[in-house]
């Protein structure tokens, strides 16, 4: 009698065991590879991002691109606008629409200098899909002549360029999560409590990305257990960090444009 070509029960369970060993080896490299192809892109848009904002700073005599977004205000006057829709009514308000901060994001001051909305968002950043709005992955901190600007912070905001103290050692834009929605204002924080407004990102591997001040981007790993506590969390702010953070310290250096003053927590 003629023996039939074909697996046998136990040979076809040795395959798929086999299979499944190889997937269970390949999958979290994949994973890792596509982290890793996302960071890069996301170091990109920041590069962009930083061109733009210096581009923007050449043509008007030094002064910095306006880097807050006020809520309940759709105006053009800064470098995203709020969402809104094609006639110009604020629709920040949840649902938020992808459309909706789109328009904002094209009525920005540095809209003509970055060309397109893909710049605005990260790869990495499934916030469209896990809650209203959501869609820009960056925003400007506070002291870039963003939202931070009471009397007490006056020695450390900068209107311009010139004013701006070791420029490559300065962040400009950083990734972030507002837990409102959308970025609201400027990601500012508090370097004397210290605490800070908004969750930074951990969508590559636990690294977030920073644009600085003299165009050039880079990613950082963070390394306190608060910090990607925040992040995994994101509970409404104010967020305090303990005083010992070694995160908190490279923000504190990176976050205020002049001179850094060591006796600050």
């Amino acid at each position: 009698m003629k023996r039939k070509n074909a697996f046998t029960l136990i040979e076809l369970l040795v395959v798929i065991a086999i299979i499944a060993m190889l997937l269970a080896i390949i999958m979290p490299a994949l994973k890792i590879a596509k982290m890793q192809a996302q960071g890069i892109v996301c170091l990109a848009n920041l590069r962009g991002l930083a061109m733009s904002w210096h581009s923007y700073a050449e043509d008007h005599d030094g002064r910095l691109v306006p880097g807050n977004i006020p809520n309940n205000n759709p105006s053009p006057n800064y470098w995203v606008a709020s969402p809104q829709d094609l006639q110009g009514n604020f629709m920040g308000t949840k649902p938020v629409l992808l459309e909706n901060e789109l328009n904002g994001i094209r009525k920005g001051l540095l809209y003509p200098y970055v060309g397109n909305t893909d710049n605005y968002h990260c790869p990495g950043d499934k916030g469209m899909t896990q809650h209203e709005g959501g869609y820009r992955s960056y925003s400007i901190t506070g002291l870039m002549n963003g939202e931070q600007n009471k009397a007490e912070d006056k020695a450390y905001y900068v209107k311009k360029t010139i004013e701006i103290r070791m420029p490559d050692k300065k962040c400009v834009f950083l990734s972030n999560v507002d837990p409102r929605g959308w970025n609201i204002g400027s990601w500012i924080m508090d370097y004397k409590l210290p605490e800070w407004g908004d969750p930074l990102t951990i969508w590559h591997n636990k690294k977030g990305t920073l644009g600085f001040a003299d165009g050039h981007a880079e990613m950082r790993r963070w390394v306190d257990d608060s910090t990607i506590y925040i992040a995994e969390n994101q509970k409404r702010p104010p967020y305090t960090i303990p005083k010992d953070s070694e995160d908190l310290t490279f923000m504190q250096k990176a976050y205020i444009p002049g001179k850094f003053n060591p006796v600050m927590p």
